[in-house]
């Protein structure tokens, strides 16, 4: 794990029999001592009021980092939680969360005449209220129980064109959902089905997420502030190696 101390462009005067001026690095205001961070000096500016600290250390982080944050991550640790178990920021965390979901792809299953599972799990984005209602929704193979694309957004024809698209090219024998008119739609009625108990097995595997990560988590504050951190999340979760 590498370490470089990067020093920021600070102004200072160090006049004579004088305390140490700090110029603001973004608007060139008058900055202040506020606290230590280890031995670092923070600053605040009184004219932007933005936080800045005379030294930065930038560190980079390797692929076994990436891992650790997303088996914590898939045990049920927010990104708080992560960062006081591995010690570092968690606009870190965060990042490295990025950057593994950006290695992981569902996987294309080479398969035909197999019956599918889609269901969605309700969740918030931003605040919990009714107009920040997003969505997780999955396909599963009803035979493997593997899961073929999981996706996050709002439950509209628009965010579920590309998913459908994809599972009927793999030409499915059936495909089964709960009762919402927006499937109707969207999936040729000769394949679709709406069952009672048909979509359980998905049901209990959308129950499993909401127990594993916290930011589904019913009841709480730990819903997910940004939509794009949902979709990653999903994404650490649902996707294999």
């Amino acid at each position: 794990m590498q370490k470089q101390s990067v020093l920021k462009a600070l102004v200072f005067n160090p006049s004579p029999g004088r305390s140490t001026k700090y110029v603001c690095m973004y608007c060139l205001g008058c900055c202040i001592c506020k606290g230590r961070r280890g031995e670092v000096q923070k600053l605040f500016c009184k004219t932007c009021r933005r936080w800045q600290q005379t030294a930065y250390c930038k560190r980079s982080y390797s692929e076994t980092e990436e891992n650790i944050v997303r088996r914590y991550h898939n045990e049920g640790s927010g990104i708080s939680s992560i960062a006081r178990l591995m010690k570092i920021p968690k606009t870190s965390v965060q990042l490295l969360m990025e950057r593994k979901a950006r290695r992981l792809k569902f996987h294309s299953p080479n398969e035909k005449n197999q019956t599918y599972l889609v269901d969605e799990l309700q969740t918030f984005v931003g605040e919990n209220s009714d107009r920040s209602r997003n969505y997780v929704i999955s396909v599963m193979n009803k035979r493997t129980g593997q899961i073929i694309e999981s996706i996050a957004g709002k439950r509209k024809k628009s965010v579920l064109a590309s998913m459908i698209e994809r599972m009927l090219s793999l030409e499915p024998a059936r495909v089964e959902t709960d009762g919402w008119n927006g499937y109707r739609k969207l999936i040729p009625r000769a394949l679709h089905r709406t069952l009672q108990y048909a979509i359980n097995r998905l049901e209990r595997f959308h129950l499993t997420l909401r127990q594993r990560i916290k930011r589904l988590g019913r009841k709480t504050l730990s819903f997910s502030k940004s939509e794009r951190m949902l979709e990653v999340s999903v994404k650490l979760f649902c996707c294999g190696e």
